[in-house]
C-alpha cells in the first residue's frame, strides 16, 4: 500500500514539474511575440510617417520647380543671369501678385514638420553637330538652364529633382538708332532696347536713325 502511495506522489510531482516548465516556456514565447509585435508596430508607424513626409517634400519640390518655370518664362534675362552651381541657393516668392526671385532657402511648415527647399541653376551646353545636351564641353545654349530643386527636413538628406527650363517665346522689337555705340550683348526687356548694339565692323552708326557701310 505504501508503495502505491509513493508512486502516486511521484507521478503528481513529475506532472507538476512538467506543467511548471510548460508554463514558463509559454510565458517566454508570449513575451517574445509581444516584443516583436511592438517592434513591428513601431516600424510600420515610422515607415508610414516617412512616406507621408517624402510625399509632402515631393509636392513642395514640384511646386518650386513649377514656380521657377513660370518666373523664367516671364523674366528670362534675370533668371539666366543668376549665379550658377549648387552653392547658390534661390527660391521663388509667390505670396504677392507677381513671382519674385529671392536668394537663399525657403522654409515651409506642414503638419508640424519644417521643410527647407531651394533651387540652383546650371548652364547647358550642346553638341555642335547633334544639338544634344553635352555633359562635357560643347556650345553654350543661352536659351536653356538646368534647374535642380532640393527639399530636406529634420536632418534628412531629403529629395532632389532636376529639369531643363527653356526660353521658348519670341519677342519682337523695333530699333532704328545705333548711335549709342557697342557693348550691349543682351536686351533685358523690350523697354530697354535703347540705341546700343553688341558689336560691328566696317559700319558707321554715329548718326541717329542710320546704319551704313564705312565710306558711304
Amino acid at each position: 500500500m505504501s508503495k502505491k502511495i509513493e508512486k502516486i506522489k511521484r507521478i503528481i510531482k513529475e506532472r507538476g514539474g512538467q506543467s511548471l516548465v510548460e508554463v514558463l516556456i509559454s510565458i517566454g514565447v508570449a513575451a517574445i511575440l509581444l516584443g516583436s509585435s511592438v517592434y513591428i508596430g513601431r516600424s510600420v508607424l515610422r515607415s508610414n510617417s516617412d512616406v507621408k513626409k517624402t510625399q509632402a517634400a515631393t509636392n513642395l519640390a514640384q511646386e518650386l520647380m513649377d514656380n521657377a518655370r513660370v518666373y523664367a518664362d516671364a523674366n528670362w534675362s534675370t533668371f539666366y543671369n543668376t549665379s550658377k552651381g549648387s552653392a547658390n541657393h534661390y527660391n521663388i516668392d509667390s505670396s504677392g501678385s507677381t513671382y519674385v526671385l529671392a536668394s537663399g532657402d525657403d522654409v515651409v511648415t506642414q503638419n508640424s514638420v519644417q521643410f527647407t527647399r531651394y533651387f540652383y541653376a546650371e548652364n547647358v551646353y550642346r553638341d555642335s553637330s547633334s544639338d544634344a545636351v553635352s555633359d562635357s564641353g560643347g556650345v553654350l545654349d543661352t536659351s536653356t538652364q538646368k534647374v535642380t530643386v532640393k527639399v530636406f527636413w529634420e536632418g534628412k538628406e531629403g529629395i532632389s529633382i532636376s529639369e531643363y527650363i527653356a526660353r521658348y517665346r519670341s519677342y519682337v522689337f523695333l530699333q532704328t538708332d545705333w548711335s549709342g555705340g557697342a557693348n550691349q550683348s543682351l536686351v533685358n526687356s523690350l523697354s530697354s532696347v535703347g540705341n546700343l548694339y553688341s558689336s560691328a565692323s566696317s559700319v558707321a552708326t554715329g548718326t541717329a536713325g542710320q546704319i551704313k557701310l564705312d565710306g558711304y
